[in-house]
């Protein structure tokens, strides 16, 4: 059977697995990593994901993955401090993409630290609906934070 193992890089959801007996929770992260510092890579690379998590109740969500033969609705979460930075480890020096592995009928990508996390690959958004993830939550990290008096705030256009 022929197939395409699938690369790291913007748009690509992954879903760290629980681990049994330590009190860690599944987990869905979003790479949001520009494509142009996902090609090309020479040694190890650490790359940027949104962390999103499941809903189950009838809270709005942001997307809907098939995860193991259930559909998974999923909320991104836009704040910096819930923003993931793992390094993967290049496996394959002669293609310069940092490539998944098959294991037990899943692609896994591992990372590189001392840890050695396992993701398991969810996904993949077309390119332009991730940009426009990328786009918004470039604009969550540069607001203003200013102190006005909220007369002249509730006053303005």
């Amino acid at each position: 059977m022929a197939y395409h193992l699938p690369i790291l890089t913007l748009g690509t959801i992954l879903k760290k697995e629980a681990v049994e007996n330590s009190g860690v929770t599944e987990k869905f992260w979003l790479c949001i990593q520009p494509r142009c510092d996902s090609v090309m890579i020479n040694e190890n690379r650490s790359f940027l994901f949104l962390s999103m998590k499941k809903i189950d109740d009838g809270t709005k969500f942001d997307l809907v993955v098939e995860d193991d033969d259930e559909f998974v609705k999923l909320m991104i979460d836009y704040t910096t401090y819930k923003t993931g930075l793992y390094e993967f480890q290049l496996n394959d020096p002669n293609n310069h993409v940092i490539r998944a592995k098959e294991e037990n009928n899943h692609f896994v990508f591992n990372t590189a630290d001392k840890e050695k996390i396992c993701f398991k690959w969810v996904s993949e958004l077309k390119s332009e609906y991730a940009q426009r993830i990328v786009n918004k939550f470039s604009a969550h990290i540069s607001r203003v934070g200013l102190d006005e008096f909220e007369w002249l705030r509730r006053s303005a256009k």
